[in-house]
């Protein structure tokens, strides 16, 4: 495993501040090329963000022992890059954001990108964030609120189904009560009203 920035050695700092900088550059040549491509905008920044590359579930599962700082560039509202001195061969890992008040917000993320600088063995990996991680107590409430509205969406299928079945039902009892035509039967010859009999002459 590497070592955080702070356990940099003079020459892997200087390292780090090259490679920022010639990302930042090439990012400003190609940047209004890639610029349409993207979902979202990217925003300037530079600065440490927390790796944690063990398996946690809440926030009360990440072991702050094991958070790795890293340098971060580039960030969005879909993801950032961050440079460390060897490659993550991890496929997913938490991200932490320092917020204004001092304190960490975590994300889900997932690996979508990794190139080799050729500088002191240094990498660069492109992450895209999942969702932002939540504490045991938020996590439980999540879990029974996406049960209801589950069921909630279940009941609704099942009674459309049910009305669907009855509206189906209705049409094929109109559609057996409905009297039968039938061609063959010969309409009722009505007698000529121009053939009138002549009044008999009352004898007197």
């Amino acid at each position: 495993m590497f070592p955080s920035l702070t356990q940099y050695s003079e020459r892997q700092t200087k390292a780090a501040l090259r490679v920022l900088d010639t990302l930042d550059r090439i990012d400003e040549r190609t940047g209004r090329v890639y610029e349409k491509q993207r979902k979202h905008r990217r925003n300037n920044f530079r600065g440490q963000v927390g790796l944690y590359l063990d398996d946690a579930q809440t926030l009360e599962e990440i072991d702050e022992g094991n958070v790795l700082i890293v340098w971060a560039r580039a960030i969005s509202q879909s993801g950032l890059s961050f440079i460390a001195p060897d490659r993550v061969t991890e496929q997913r890992c938490l991200l932490g954001i320092s917020m204004p008040d001092g304190a960490r917000t975590w994300f889900r993320s997932v690996v979508v990108r990794a190139r080799d600088t050729n500088d002191e063995g240094f990498w660069e990996h492109g992450v895209a964030f999942e969702g932002r991680m939540l504490t045991a107590e938020e996590a439980t409430a999540k879990a029974a609120e996406e049960e209801q509205q589950a069921k909630e969406e279940k009941s609704k299928r099942a009674a459309e189904q049910a009305a669907s079945e009855q509206a189906a039902k209705e049409a094929e009892e109109d559609s057996s009560n409905k009297p039968t035509e039938s061609g063959n039967d010969e309409p009722a010859l009505e007698s000529d009203s121009s053939e009138t009999s002549e009044p008999e002459t009352a004898n007197v």
